[in-house]
């Protein structure tokens, strides 16, 4: 009970529901906390790019071109997947498990080999 009270579940809900209500609870806080973990990575990211950029023009030789902080955000600069890009990457990992366990088979049939003859 304490963990549900401590993600923000009242106590009127916790009595009043099931084994199963309760654990959607638990699948939303799992989700904010990873969603939280993703923007502090997202904000390590920007901070050492800042940083490094900063560093870099600061202590660049004389001459040499400046070096530019990004100037779009790391999601915006991602392009979405096409469907023809879905359909490509999933017939390349569809072909790389065939190819996995063909090799699996040939092994395990030559050490069948081995151990019988």
């Amino acid at each position: 009970m304490p963990h549900y009270l401590a993600i923000g579940v009242t106590k009127y809900e916790i009595l009043h529901s099931t084994l199963n209500g309760l654990k959607v609870y638990d699948k939303a806080y799992k989700m904010k906390r990873e969603m939280q973990d993703e923007m502090l990575y997202l904000s390590g990211i920007y901070t050492y790019e800042a940083v490094t950029t900063a560093l870099s023009n600061a202590f660049r030789k004389k001459g040499s071109k400046a070096i530019e902080y990004r100037k779009e955000p790391i999601l915006q600069s991602q392009k979405p997947t096409t469907a023809e890009e879905y359909r490509r990457k999933r017939a390349a990992v569809s072909n790389n498990l065939a190819t996995m366990r063909a090799n699996f088979r040939l092994a395990h049939q030559q050490t069948e080999k081995t151990e019988n003859g």
